[in-house]
């Protein structure tokens, strides 16, 4: 609701907060979105390693919009070294 500003004002901070608890948890879903938050800076300073973390975890439970942009990440470096084969095993998995 803070993301979106849905119930009151919108706030990346409190977002990102809250979101990183629910990932710390093991929640696919708030792991891709705080990682997006990461990624983008939203809320916080841009942390591109640890945003290929938040998608790394989610993707290994199958989580398809994290598979695609940990493909995305590995394949252009971001975050972490390029790594072609990684790019393309997280882009094979997220076909279905």
């Amino acid at each position: 609701m803070h993301f979106d500003g849905q119930g009151g004002p919108q706030c990346f901070f409190e977002a990102r907060r809250l979101l990183a608890i629910a990932a710390g948890r093991g929640q696919p879903a708030a792991q891709f979105t705080y990682g997006g938050m990461l990624l983008n800076g939203d809320g916080g300073p841009t942390d591109m390693e640890a945003a290929r973390r938040q998608y790394a975890l989610a993707s290994a439970q199958g989580h398809m919009e994290s598979q695609a942009m940990l493909g995305q990440m590995s394949f252009n470096g971001q975050g972490g070294p390029t790594d072609y084969p990684e790019a393309r095993r997280q882009y094979s998995m997220e076909s279905p």
